[in-house]
């Protein structure tokens, strides 16, 4: 993780050199990301916790690879994440996904933690994102973003909770922020990603691909979705030519 850099700065560069096989491993893979996040999930591959997908399931996408869902297969595909306490997000959350749809359908459920009882479920209706979220494990409250991605196209998705309203974004760009206050139900049930457990017979499974779904257990501000949108675009830095070191 590069400590800082500055917005707008021109003298803030970041050089990276390879090619040395005898270089000293300086990996630091659990401080890549700040501990305000609860989960990081990249899908470049189809993990253990996967089902009804196979490795002809992890394609390109918009990092690297990401997992292609088929809501049309002869089974229910999903990835289930075991619950954790450190998912138990009441008052402040944020969640973001890059979804590739292939169709306009009633549901796409994308990550959801919704059986026996409902915190939230993330996703789109059609092509809308939308989060439903619950206080008492069973009612719903749907917080629309009031905007739509194309289908076949690559978009990041993304909603930040306060403690009083749901604040979305699309491609880095500020949407609308429904209405809905107070704590959201904490329910001990898992993570599914790419279906709804509660609702899986329902025509809530994902069609299309899903790529680096994060969550948060605090309300990123805009800037930083934006940040995060425009790093995972490639365009929020300019690549250099390769330079030679002299010997």
């Amino acid at each position: 993780r590069v400590p800082q850099i500055d917005g707008g700065s021109l003298e803030d560069y970041i050089y990276m050199y390879y090619g040395n096989a005898g270089a000293t491993d300086a990996q630091d893979e659990a401080g890549t990301y700040n501990t305000n996040y609860t989960g990081v999930w990249h899908l470049s591959e189809v993990p253990e916790e996967a089902y009804g997908l196979t490795e002809e399931s992890s394609v390109p996408a918009q990092i690297d690879n990401g997992i292609e869902f088929l809501a049309t297969g002869p089974e229910d595909e999903y990835i289930e994440i075991p619950d954790s306490d450190s998912l138990d997000m009441t008052t402040a959350m944020t969640i973001s996904a890059w979804v590739s749809i292939d169709q306009s359908k009633r549901y796409h459920a994308v990550l959801t933690k919704d059986y026996p009882d409902v915190s939230w479920w993330f996703g789109l209706t059609y092509a809308e994102p939308v989060i439903y979220v619950s206080a008492n494990g069973s009612s719903l409250t749907y917080c629309l973003s009031g905007a739509s991605v194309t289908v076949g196209s690559w978009a990041h998705i993304a909603v930040a909770y306060n403690g009083s309203q749901m604040q979305w974004y699309i491609n880095g760009m500020a949407a609308d922020a429904p209405g809905f206050s107070g704590p959201i139900y904490v329910s001990e049930s898992d993570v599914w990603i790419g279906e709804s457990d509660r609702w899986s017979t329902s025509g809530n499974a994902f069609d299309g691909i899903i790529d680096e779904i994060k969550i948060s257990n605090t309300t990123r501000s805009a800037d930083w979705i934006k940040a995060e949108y425009l790093s995972e675009s490639d365009v929020f830095i300019t690549h250099q030519s390769d330079e030679s070191l002299a010997p």
